[in-house]
């Protein structure tokens, strides 16, 4: 039997039962007494990674332009196939 540790407990790999911090609860138990056998439970899954807000892409290539003497044409170009208000600057349809 194995185990994955996770936010407010743990999941029990052979059957999916997630089983919480629960002194009371018996899956606690047990899942305590295989830690003491000298077991070690699988690491939680990483948080998930935000999604890129849109305008944030379109401030960082308005800021990473400043000062480089781009021409309109050239940001124009630089944000084709991008999304949110760099896509609608480089002509994607919203």
């Amino acid at each position: 039997m194995s185990y994955k540790l996770r936010d407010n407990g743990v999941t029990r790999l052979a059957d999916g039962a997630d089983i919480p911090f629960a002194p009371a609860n018996r899956d606690w138990r047990e899942y305590q007494k295989w830690i003491a056998d000298g077991n070690t439970p699988l690491p939680a899954d990483p948080p998930p990674v935000p999604p890129i807000d849109p305008d944030d892409e379109l401030d960082a290539a308005l800021a990473a332009l400043e000062g480089t003497g781009a021409t309109v044409d050239q940001l124009i170009a630089a944000m084709r196939g991008k999304t949110g208000r760099a896509g609608r600057v480089g002509g994607r349809k919203p």
